[in-house]
C-alpha cells in the first residue's frame, strides 16, 4: 500500500467480474499524492465507415451480435469505457481528467488483426448460439484484411486523477 507514484491500468478492467475490487486495490497502491491513470475501451461506435459498403450490413450485425453474447456470458463489459471517469471520481481522487480517443482501422492493420483474432476465438461460440454462419464468418475475415474497408475500432476512454 502506498508504493507507487502511477497506477496505469490499460484495459483491464472490463474483462473483471468486480472492476470496483480491483480499482479499489490499485487506489490503495497509489502514495498520497501519486497519479492513476485507467484507459477502458467501449465498442458501442464499432462498425463499418462507410453504410454504402456492400458488406457494411453484415460486419456490423456480426459484431452487435459478437458484443451482445460478450456480454451475456460474462466474457467482457463492451461498453465498459464510459465508465471510467466516474469510477476515479468516487475514490477520492483530486485534478480527475477524462478523454476518449476514437481510432479509425484499415483492413490489414495490427488493430484489423487483433480485431479478426478475437473474432476467430468468438465465432465459434457465435455459430454454436445460432448469432453467426460460417459464411457470415468468413465475409468478416475477409474485410479485415481489405485494405480498402474502414471501421471504426474502439473508442478508448482515459481517465486520471491524483489520490489525496
Amino acid at each position: 500500500e502506498g508504493q507507487f507514484d502511477l497506477v496505469h491500468c490499460p484495459a483491464l478492467l472490463l474483462h473483471l467480474r468486480e472492476p470496483e475490487k480491483a480499482l479499489q486495490r490499485m487506489t490503495k497502491a497509489i502514495k498520497r499524492g501519486g497519479w492513476i491513470f485507467v484507459e477502458e475501451p467501449d465498442y458501442g461506435l464499432f462498425g463499418a465507415t462507410d453504410p454504402d459498403n456492400p458488406s457494411a450490413a453484415v460486419f456490423n450485425e456480426v459484431h452487435r451480435a459478437g458484443l451482445d453474447l460478450a456480454q451475456k456470458t460474462g466474457i467482457m463489459h463492451p461498453y465498459f469505457g464510459r465508465r471510467v471517469r466516474s469510477l476515479i471520481e468516487n475514490p477520492g481522487f483530486t485534478e480527475v481528467g477524462h478523454e476518449a480517443l476514437a481510432r479509425v482501422v484499415r483492413g490489414g492493420e495490427p488493430l484489423a488483426r487483433m480485431s479478426a483474432m478475437t473474432g476467430e476465438l468468438l465465432a465459434p461460440l457465435m455459430i454454436k448460439a445460432g448469432l453467426l454462419t460460417q459464411e457470415q464468418f468468413e465475409v468478416v475475415g475477409h474485410l479485415y484484411q481489405d485494405s480498402r474497408f474502414y471501421f471504426l475500432g474502439t473508442l478508448m476512454f482515459r481517465a486520471w486523477g491524483k489520490r489525496t
